[in-house]
This record gives C-alpha cells, structure tokens and sequence, in this order.
C-alpha cells in the first residue's frame, strides 16, 4: 500500500528534523527546507509512506500547492500556540482547496490543542517528543499501523465477489483510501 504523504506546517516547528532521524543525519543547526524535499519510509513491507516535507515559509506556498494535489495523506504539525494558530489557517486552506483523503495532527509540545481538533474533526493525532529518534520512528510506524487498520474499515470486495453476491456492501467509515469511495 503506496500512500502519498505530505508534511506541513509553520516554517521552524521541526519537520524535517522529525524526518532527519530516518536518515540517520543528526541536526546541529536550524537549517530550514527551501521548497519541498522527500524521504521514502517503509513499514513491514506492507506500507510504504512517500513523505513530502515541505517549506514552511510563504514564499513557498504556490510550490508546496502543487505536491499538496493528489494526496492521500496530509500530516500537520505544530510546537507551540503561536505554531498552531499558523497551522489551522493551514488546516482550513487544505480542506478547502485540495481535501486529501486522510488527516494527522503531530504535536511536538502543547499536545492538548492538537488532540482535541483532532478529536473534533476525526484526524488522526500523536504527540512526539522531536529530540527522541526512536519516539519519531515508532510515531510512523503507529501511523502505518492506523493506515492499514482503516484501509480494512473499508470492506471492499472485489468485482467478481461483489457479482456473486449482488448484495450492496456497507462501510463501517465513510471515508476511505480510494477516490472511488
């Protein structure tokens, strides 16, 4: 299972420090990202998550839209108040211009504000502590392991099952991975 993943959020809150610790590279200076990069991590061999870690400075904004089509999955993430205020207005812009298929909150401190929009709006949500490498690494596998739970949730039945049946298959969600949904 390929899903397409995007990383956003207010420039400085430690997004590709999060990533860093899948490469290995230990960050001694605030390097911040000039436009998008990309990392490939796998789980198991059952999911792979194509991350896009993207700039967080504005001037980026129209290049960071153009990875944000087509996603399957976005994460947000946030440190602290000031962060989070700049991460809803994010939130909101993604809803409202490109609405991807599924939603996660990473909270690298202020938890409680993260958990309960997450809460509100059924995203998923992990509080991370950013400086722990092996915290960050069980954080993706948990997500992949959320993944593939609510890839399950959608009971899909495949063209000759569905015929032999010929009954109508309910979802226990109402959202799914699949745009066919």
């Amino acid at each position: 299972m390929n899903i397409k993943t995007i990383l956003l959020g207010p420039s400085g809150v430690g997004k590709t420090r999060f990533l860093n610790h899948l490469r290995k590279k230990q960050m001694k200076n605030y390097c911040p990202t000039i436009g998008v990069d990309y990392i490939v991590y796998r789980h198991e061999n059952k999911v792979t998550l194509q991350i896009w870690d993207t700039s967080g400075c504005d001037r980026f904004r129209n290049v960071v839209d153009n990875f944000v089509r087509g996603i399957d999955l976005c994460i947000f993430v946030y440190k602290d108040v000031y962060s989070f205020e700049q991460m809803m207005e994010l939130v909101s812009y993604v809803k409202t211009h490109h609405n991807p298929k599924r939603y996660c909150i990473l909270s690298f401190g202020c938890s409680e504000l993260g958990k309960q929009v997450a809460d509100k709006y059924g995203f998923f949500f992990f509080s991370v502590n950013i400086t722990e490498k092996e915290q960050c690494i069980s954080t993706l596998k948990r997500l992949c392991t959320v993944c593939i739970e609510e890839q399950k949730k959608c009971n899909f039945l495949n063209v000759k099952q569905l015929e032999k049946l010929q009954v109508e298959k309910k979802r226990d969600s109402g959202l799914c991975w699949f745009s066919f949904c």
